[in-house]
């Protein structure tokens, strides 16, 4: 029982519920809409309705706008449906994190591919950095030996690829 000093009557009330909002899945920001991966939704389901030889290994570019003024573009390659993403030396631009969110979000829900593969130049000077941003995100340093990088070319010693498994 509150007393006269409390200035707030001691009454009954009800308790306000709200409904929690269904996000995109795996966002921790409570997106509503899908991820702005690709603008037309023609482009995506021409994408996703692909046969699996037609994705096994093929070039894609995916550009997301961060901001008005701002697109980031991660290049890319389909690659025995696992999803192989060319790290750019200079990771740090502005949006970058967070068009990689929407891009991982994207392979995750729209691809439906198998693994998600990052490929670093060793040489790079942030990529102490970069490796400690994408094993936050669960991704796994893979030896050059690994099966997932038997279709992926170029040199393995000028690479590191980190793989994410994606939940099925």
């Amino acid at each position: 029982m509150c007393s006269k000093t409390c200035g707030v009557p001691d009454v009954p009330h009800a308790v306000i519920t709200q409904q929690p909002s269904a996000g995109t899945e795996g966002s921790s920001v409570g997106l509503i809409t899908a991820p702005p991966v690709i603008s037309q939704e023609t482009e995506a389901t021409r994408l996703t309705t692909l046969p699996l030889s037609a994705r096994v290994n093929s070039n894609v570019k995916f550009v997301i706008s961060v901001s008005k003024d701002v697109d980031f573009t991660w290049q890319c390659k389909l690659l025995n449906n696992n999803l192989l993403v060319d790290i750019p030396a200079h990771l740090s631009v502005y949006g970058s994190k967070d068009s990689f969110v929407a891009l991982l979000e994207y392979a995750e829900t729209g691809l439906a591919v198998e693994h998600v593969i990052v490929r670093l130049i060793k040489d790079q000077k942030e990529l102490p950095n970069a490796v400690r941003l994408f094993m936050f995100f669960g991704f796994v340093a893979l030896p050059p030996t690994h099966p997932l990088l038997s279709t992926v070319s170029g040199d393995s010693t000028k690479y590191l690829h980190l793989a994410y498994k994606i939940d099925s």
